[in-house]
């Protein structure tokens, strides 16, 4: 079998480094945050002292009263532990000032901390395109650029507009499918947005019991 020649390959890496936003380097994680427990960071990352990395998504996904919100308050202790200003983006009411303290995080310092209450899956993408755009204007893609942890909890309790618009008018209607996709959609341009920066996100979605007895007993969805 014929292989490449050097020729041509040399060409070629040549001609996709002149490409705009096309990137021929694949680095890992620069740095990670703890969740505080040993097995789950091992579970995670493959190392008891990794757990979270920089410039991924992580999604935290369980069960009403897994202690996914008190899993992720941890890690915005471990981040802010590690001088990173933390951004959090809040759809249940359930990281109030008064639980965040108690975890141990600080929630007065302005720059260590800021809260958003959100209702809809636009409002997460504004407030999220927001600051990036403020960090990278003053920032770049500086590699020494502050650490930035983004805690967005949760997924579930997100609504679209319509189901915005559906409440105002009184009416109980549900809009699950247009919903996943707009969930997919802003998850997929986050994913490109954070990738080369100084950024962790982390968000909480919660599973159900799968209801069809022909799944068997069990099966989470």
């Amino acid at each position: 079998m014929k292989k490449l020649t050097p020729t041509f390959l040399s060409s070629f890496n040549k001609e996709i480094e002149k490409l705009d936003k096309i990137s021929t380097e694949s680095a890992p994680p620069r740095y990670w945050y703890s969740t505080g427990n040993y097995v789950l960071n091992r579970v995670i990352s493959g190392n008891c002292e990794h757990g979270i990395p920089q410039g991924r998504i992580t999604n935290l996904a369980g069960p009403s009263g897994a202690g996914k919100s008190f899993l992720a308050a941890n890690l915005v202790k471990s981040a802010q532990e590690g001088g990173a200003f933390c951004l959090i983006i809040d759809s249940e009411n359930a990281l109030d000032d008064d639980f965040m303290t108690k975890i141990g995080v600080n929630t007065q310092d302005d720059s260590m901390y800021s809260y958003a209450s959100v209702m809809t899956i636009p409002d997460v993408t504004k407030v999220v395109s927001t600051f990036l755009k403020g960090y990278k204007d003053q920032f770049g893609e500086d590699l020494d650029a502050p650490p930035v942890f983004i805690l967005i909890d949760s997924l579930d309790m997100l609504m679209t507009e319509t189901e915005t618009e559906n409440f105002e008018k009184g009416v109980t209607k549900g809009d699950q499918g247009q919903k996943n996709k707009q969930l997919k959609a802003m998850l997929r341009t986050f994913v490109q947005a954070i990738k080369d920066l100084n950024v962790v996100m982390v968000c909480t979605s919660q599973v159900y019991k799968n209801q069809d007895v022909l799944n068997g007993e069990g099966v989470w969805i």
